[in-house]
């Protein structure tokens, strides 16, 4: 006997017409933009585009923040970060020490 027939056939597998029947109509998924066409159609860039070589930087921009005291007032008037509860010692306990 070789490997295919030594485990007998099932009687409650499906039969072929019944796995191709519900494989119909799912080839392909609708349109994300809600369009009846499946064309591409033109989607909003959320980055600003690169700039041309021939575009000049504009030049003479100066801020007037200090950074360094902007990040320090920052943390330190953040809240501070809560601590994990430490577990009890186990000398602080009233049997710390006894013969059980």
């Amino acid at each position: 006997a070789s490997l295919l027939e030594v485990s007998p056939p099932t009687a409650h597998a499906p039969s072929e017409e019944k796995l191709r029947a519900k494989k119909q109509g799912k080839g392909q998924l609708p349109p994300i933009d809600g369009s009846a066409s499946g064309a591409p159609t033109k989607s909003v860039s959320k980055v600003p585009p690169v700039p041309r070589r021939t575009e000049k930087p504009v030049m003479g921009l100066v801020t007037e923040k200090n950074f360094v005291i902007a990040n320090a007032v920052d943390n330190i008037m953040r809240e501070p970060k809560k601590l994990p509860a430490t577990p009890p010692k186990a000398t602080s306990r009233a049997d710390y020490g006894k013969v059980p």
